[in-house]
């Protein structure tokens, strides 16, 4: 989870997303991380002995369940993209040095 949030974060930034944007991709990021944890998790060993069952059994389960977990909380956060949408404010079309980008009134004008 700390790579995917270090990988988004300048992007989100050089986007300009807004808060409802950032906190939605928090959650996806958390999905992800969730999705993918398997024989480090103390879950997965809990319900190992719990539940009897052999080292691959447990596997083969929590992998299944684990994997629903990640792509239900995507689907969501993708449904809820919907309506929420990518909140880009205007520094989107400047440049990095913060002067703004040229329009194309500006560029056909005498």
């Amino acid at each position: 989870m700390i790579t995917g949030a270090s990988l988004t974060a300048p992007v989100a930034e050089l986007l300009g997303a807004s808060p409802q944007m950032l906190a939605l991709c928090t959650i996806a990021i958390a999905c992800g991380g969730t999705a993918f944890s398997h024989v480090n998790d103390s879950g997965f060993w809990m319900a190992n002995r719990y539940f009897g069952m052999s080292v691959s059994d447990t596997l083969k389960s929590w992998t299944v369940m684990k994997s629903i977990v990640g792509l239900t909380g995507l689907a969501i956060c993708l449904v809820i993209s919907l309506f929420i949408g990518w909140g880009l404010d205007d520094t989107s079309s400047h440049d990095p040095k913060g002067s703004p980008a040229p329009t194309k009134a500006a560029q056909q004008a005498p």
